[in-house]
């Protein structure tokens, strides 16, 4: 392309990016002389006649945007299967490189904001509205002059009649993730995302993959910027927050309400009201060097210890080394706190701080521990990430009809929340939103007819998660009845028989130490429900679910309860000799 002439009007200079909207030159208008970019777009948007004349169509009507604040199109044109835009040459840096050459800069965003919503009054206030869709850091350039412009106005528009998505996956809206019709307030919650950056350094959802990122934007609320970024304006982060509302009807109403928001905010200049502040400082000034000379004068005064009072420990490198242990042990009880309870990402944080800190204060067996935990928080938050992703996808196909890709992804994201579970002690899916809607999916897209049959998969899943006691007994069935679509009845065994509520097996310390124990002699894993056979069960005929085991006296057998179970009220007194009569040895 480099010195091709477009329509024996524009030349190509040099290239100056690309992307996934096409590739930008650096162009020269021959006629007028001046400097031109020329955005060639991707033969995947222009792969049919009819695609190529709509898009030319709502290019020539973005043509008729004139502001300030929008790069302008000049001109579009198709030369020789070649279909370009001709915009606005526009020099300077992006919001997103100056964000990482000065630092995040509340006053800045909120001057970028106000520019960035009159351009936005401008296109919304087009007929039909016209939505940039794709208001992101990257789209945002801060000229020499101290303008603000929007790059790429409508051509994410444009791009939503082919296959590819439009918008950026940090800076979508939630109802743009979900793929839902699109107003101007969509646009709103972008910019709120932009300042939310330009104030704080980073968006409010970073991390992980595309996919997990546009389920955070849907699903959770986005962490306040004060508690990202210490003393941060309260009004400013008002309006960021309402910004971000889920809900557009909760959001502004448009962009010029937004702007004024954001014009009442604005920081008082500096220089303002100086008079009044050198008085203030004056005052405090006095104040101090005559509560110093007072100091210094009882400082000079010879000093007076009673002959019985130790004298303060001396500050050596001991000390010293003491305290770096303190702190880092701090850091590692938050650490295997944070595991035990099953607090993932609150775990990720505490491994990130001891990541970056001298662990030789640490004996061997800590440094251990620390390595352990950290391996587990981490494994778990990848696979939260990973069954997020997969929930998205799941229902991304269940939206588009495809019900048998849907069950699977959602049974691939079951699995990956209850590995989830086998890497961190009392993390439990079904306390979470993210559990709760795959489950709410799996119980929806079940073929009919097959309910209790298929459940049982994902519910026996959910029993050998519990089975080390990682939730409390008091929570077990009554959330897994709920999220399994079933209020107020417990889960169903493969067998038949029904559960009763508030049991389960490992509901105890006791009921937990009996099955690891069959779980090291070799016997059958536990699987849900379904309560493990041994030898000397074989040939036995018996009640269904009446699973018996030899006693530890008697050589006889007597039924195996699920732990957590209260105890039958005939039950025979020890030492009786019965069958059912349990030994000391087995009660300890």
């Amino acid at each position: 392309m480099i010195g091709r002439v477009l329509a024996g009007e524009y030349e190509i200079v040099r290239e100056l990016g690309r992307g996934g909207m096409g590739v930008v030159y650096l162009g020269r208008q021959r006629s007028l002389d001046r400097p031109v970019a020329v955005k060639v777009l991707p033969p995947s948007m222009v792969d049919s006649r009819e695609r190529r004349a709509l898009l030319l169509a709502e290019a020539r009507l973005l043509a008729r945007l004139s502001h300030p604040g929008i790069v302008g199109v000049i001109d579009v044109l198709e030369d020789d299967g070649v279909v370009c835009l001709v915009m606005e040459y526009v020099e300077g840096e992006t919001a997103r490189d100056w964000l990482g050459t000065h630092g995040p800069d509340p006053r800045r965003a909120v001057a970028a904001g106000v520019a960035v919503c009159r351009a936005l009054e401008t296109a919304h206030g087009q007929t039909p509205p016209i939505i940039h869709r794709d208001v992101s850091s990257a789209n945002l350039v801060f000229t020499p002059r101290g303008e603000v412009k929007l790059l790429d106005f409508g051509l994410a528009a444009l791009s939503t009649r082919s296959a590819e998505a439009a918008g950026s996956a940090p800076y979508l809206s939630p109802e743009q993730a979900q793929g839902s019709a699109l107003d101007a307030r969509s646009d709103l919650y972008s910019l709120g995302v932009v300042l939310y950056e330009l104030s704080t350094g980073h968006p409010p959802f970073g991390g992980g993959g595309e996919f997990s990122i546009a389920y955070r934007h849907v699903h959770e609320p986005p962490p306040p910027p004060s508690a990202v970024r210490a003393g941060f304006p309260p009004d400013l982060e008002r309006i960021i927050l309402k910004c971000l509302e889920k809900q557009p009807e909760n959001r502004y109403r448009d962009a010029r309400q937004l702007r004024q928001a954001l014009e009442s905010c604005v920081l008082q200049p500096a220089g303002q009201g100086e008079t009044a502040s050198m008085k203030r400082i004056a005052v405090v000034v006095l104040v101090g060097v005559l509560g110093l000379a007072g100091l210094a004068w009882y400082l000079r005064r010879p000093p007076e210890r009673d002959a019985g009072t130790p004298a303060a420990p001396a500050l050596n490198a001991r000390t010293i080394d003491e305290a770096a242990r303190q702190a880092i042990l701090a850091e590692l009880t938050a650490l295997r706190d944070a595991y035990t309870w099953g607090d993932v990402e609150g775990g990720c944080q505490a491994a990130a701080r001891l990541s970056r800190a001298d662990l030789a204060p640490l004996d061997p067996r800590e440094r251990t521990e620390y390595s352990q935990l950290r391996f587990k928080v981490e494994s778990a938050q990848k696979k939260i990430a990973a069954a997020s992703e997969l929930a998205v996808l799941a229902h991304t196909a269940q939206a588009q009809a495809r019900r048998e890709e849907a069950l699977l992804l959602a049974r691939r994201a079951f699995e990956q929340l209850n590995s989830a579970v086998e890497d961190v002690s009392r993390y439990t899916w079904q306390n979470t939103p993210l559990g709760i809607d795959i489950v709410n999916m799996l119980a929806a897209l079940e073929p009919p007819g097959a309910g209790q049959v298929a459940s049982a998969t994902w519910e026996a899943a959910l029993l050998r998660a519990q089975a080390g006691g990682r939730a409390s007994a008091s929570r077990r069935w009554p959330n897994c009845a709920a999220s399994c679509g079933m209020p107020g009845r417990a889960p169903r065994r493969p067998g038949g028989a029904d559960l009763p509520t508030g049991s389960g097996p490992g509901a105890t310390q006791r009921g937990r130490s009996h099955h690891r124990r069959r779980r090291q002699r070799g016997t059958r894993a536990y699987r849900g429900a379904q309560l493990p056979r041994g030898p000397q069960d074989s040939g036995r005929a018996g009640k269904p679910g009446d699973h018996r085991r030899p006693t530890a006296r008697t050589g006889g057998t007597a039924p195996h309860r699920h732990a957590g179970h209260s105890a039958p009220s005939d039950r025979h007194p020890q030492g009786s000799g019965q069958p059912g009569a349990p030994s000391r040895a087995r009660r300890r």
